[in-house]
């Protein structure tokens, strides 16, 4: 082989060795709000990924419908969002799932990413375990993997510290699983479906807890973000997870006046899709799929004010 051809073939070695390297040892982290529709799934991955975590898995909550509905509504949004959206980050293998609590709209497609991904660990609120259904999607997606239950009293990841619940329950909203962390600078709270009463129960517990970027409970419901909250914590960011045209009316007219009295800034996943802090040391950016213009018919008068 000629010199010239030598060197044309090292230089694509060197173009594919650093593609590669700048896909799965990326030397940024994120934390990202996926548009997984009406329901919550959150990446956090450190950089280099030496850590990748997902918080809720979104999924398709179903109600009463006619049959053919049924059948042009079997898309599964992990599959063609978060699972794709994982792997074109170089990402395989998850550390922990966290789940919040059973709702469907919370852990829906759980089967797929267990099925999907390599998971070591799925991490859930004490006494959702035992639970039957939880255990059918378990066995569905056939996890070999280690579940855990638990309660604030539990330190299970190094960048994440759980903050509830205090004692195993039902797995309900009251019982969500909230995680607190600070990732490029800035702390985050994810609150699951935290209600009102048991915000207020975690600032009697832990008075120091504070918060840059709250991802609101409940999907920006008026059950949650009470004000004594909102203030306390000192936010400056609330991040909404909901779908477009979702019939709760998430977010609440509200909870969003609420947050502009507060002067706090809001992003929903409905306005401007994934949402996603991009973070290196202690600075970050934040990073949409969406200006947030483009499909402004779609979104509740609220975000249009």
């Amino acid at each position: 082989m000629e010199e010239g051809s030598w060197r044309r073939l090292a230089l694509l070695l060197a173009a594919y060795c650093s593609c590669f390297l700048l896909i799965h040892l990326p030397v940024y982290g994120e934390v990202t709000f996926i548009d997984i529709g009406q329901g919550d799934s959150i990446l956090i991955r450190t950089p280099f990924n030496r850590r990748t975590v997902l918080i809720d898995t979104g999924g398709k909550v179903t109600f009463n419908q006619p049959r053919w509905a049924q059948m042009t509504s079997r898309s599964d949004l992990a599959q063609r969002v978060t699972v794709n959206y994982l792997k074109s980050c170089g990402i395989h293998r998850l550390d922990t799932i966290y789940l919040s609590h059973h709702d469907a709209d919370h852990i829906g497609y759980l089967p797929t990413l267990l099925t999907e991904m390599r998971v070591d660990r799925v991490v859930v609120p004490a006494g959702m375990e035992k639970q039957a259904a939880f255990v059918r999607r378990l066995q569905a997606s056939r996890f070999r993997g280690r579940v855990l239950p638990v309660t604030d009293q539990v330190r299970c990841d190094p960048d994440l510290r759980i903050v509830h619940p205090f004692i195993p329950g039902q797995a309900q909203n009251e019982d969500s699983l909230v995680l607190s962390g600070t990732f490029g600078g800035q702390r985050f709270l994810f609150t699951g479906d935290l209600d009102r009463p048991n915000e207020l129960a975690i600032l009697a517990r832990y008075p120091q807890l504070r918060a840059d970027i709250l991802k609101l409970g409940h999907h920006g419901s008026k059950t949650a973000s009470d004000p004594r909250f909102l203030r306390q914590l000192q936010v400056k960011w609330g991040i909404v997870s909901a779908g477009r045209f979702n019939r709760y009316h998430h977010p609440s007219d509200e909870v969003v006046a609420q947050l502009r009295a507060a002067g706090i800034r809001m992003l929903s996943t409905q306005q401007y899709g994934m949402i996603k802090y991009r973070y290196s040391g202690h600075h970050g950016q934040w990073q949409t799929t969406l200006k947030g213009d483009e499909i402004r018919w779609t979104l509740p008068n609220s975000l249009n004010n």
